[in-house]
């Protein structure tokens, strides 16, 4: 039998509420949803998201533009990490559990 894995997990982007939609290329005005399971060992479930800039024209690489902590309580999760405000550009989502980095995507946003 398969066990549930520790940590972050199963991590993923959307433009829909529902997470149907999987993206990584979003529209400047698209709303961006992060989607994760949670298993902390620990059981603190502390979860920092990091949302920083890695190619974005006129903009320091690694320039934060979302930052938020919080305490989760369910293994399936859902943030809204964007509201269509980005430039267009490459940027990064950082998970981290209780102050260790567990996951990275990677997203780009176009005109």
């Amino acid at each position: 039998p398969s066990t549930e894995e520790t940590g972050v997990y199963n991590a993923y982007l959307a433009f829909d509420f529902a997470g149907k939609f999987l993206e990584t290329n979003f529209n400047q005005g698209q709303t961006i949803y992060l989607f994760f399971n949670l298993n902390d060992p620990q059981d603190r479930n502390i979860v920092r998201v990091i949302v920083s800039v890695v190619d974005v024209p006129g903009v320091l690489d690694g320039t934060q533009r979302y930052n938020t902590i919080n305490e989760f309580t369910y293994p399936k999760n859902l943030l809204v990490i964007s509201e269509g405000k980005l430039s267009p550009g490459k940027y990064k989502v950082d998970v981290y559990l209780n102050n260790t980095l567990d996951e990275t995507l990677e997203f780009a946003i176009i005109e």
